[in-house]
């Protein structure tokens, strides 16, 4: 991970046992361990999610949708609106009848 031989990671360990001490180091140690852990499951997750998303099961999925959706959008749009009632008509033509006699 970080290319460090055996005899690199002996005077480390001794260094930390002169400045840290006995009691501190297993406590260190062990901090340092959940860490390591930690950032090892987050970039395990962050794999994964990057090889799901391009999984080839997943993108021919997305690519179908995509190709499903052009389609609707090719084909005339169709009027959803509800259909007005002559009562509807009249009220109109007399609110313009009456616009026209007060002008």
């Amino acid at each position: 991970m970080f290319n460090i031989g055996g005899g690199e990671v002996l005077v480390i360990l001794v260094v930390a046992l002169i400045f840290l001490g006995p009691s501190k180091l297993p406590e260190i140690a062990r901090t340092l361990g959940r860490t390591s852990q930690a950032i090892r499951s987050v970039g395990e997750s962050f794999r994964s999610e990057l090889t799901s998303a391009v999984d080839e099961t997943t993108e021919s999925q997305a690519r179908q949708r995509g190709i499903e959706l052009r389609l609707d959008e090719a084909l005339p749009m169709v009027d959803d609106s509800p259909m007005r009632t002559n009562s509807e008509f009249e009220l109109g033509n007399e609110t313009s009848q009456q616009e026209n006699e007060n002008t």
